[in-house]
């Protein structure tokens, strides 16, 4: 239920078709979404958005780790492959507020999340 209300604070289905959203699970025992969308400037390719006890949210901007494949079986340690396939957080911000979702996103993504705020001085 949760991750249903932070979607649709950060633009519900226009935030989805704009960026590409794709794979959103709830987490966090359902005070959370995930999910990933489209390659842009911050080098993060998922989103991962957590309620906090103070009615606040924490952001994360996640590099996916690579994923698996024989090639890092034969030319890596177990270590350097476990270290290789591990989501990387590039960014992350702590007590951010339910209307400052959207903004903090396009600012370091550079996506655009929904077309009103292109054409709204029209």
């Amino acid at each position: 239920m949760i991750a249903k209300t932070i979607l649709s604070q950060i633009g519900g289905n226009h935030f989805v078709v704009m960026v590409g959203a794709k794979n959103m699970i709830e987490i966090e025992k359902g005070y959370g979404l995930q999910l990933d969308f489209m390659r842009n400037k911050s080098k993060a390719t998922r989103l991962r958005v957590i309620l906090d006890a103070d009615d606040t949210y924490t952001v994360q901007f996640i590099k996916k780790g690579q994923k698996f494949s024989v090639n890092l079986y034969v030319k890596y340690t177990r270590e350097q492959i476990e270290e290789k396939m591990a989501d990387k957080v590039v960014k992350e911000y702590k007590g951010i507020y339910c209307d400052q979702l959207r903004g903090l996103f396009e600012r370091e993504t550079g996506l655009r999340t929904s077309l009103t705020h292109i054409y709204a001085d029209c």
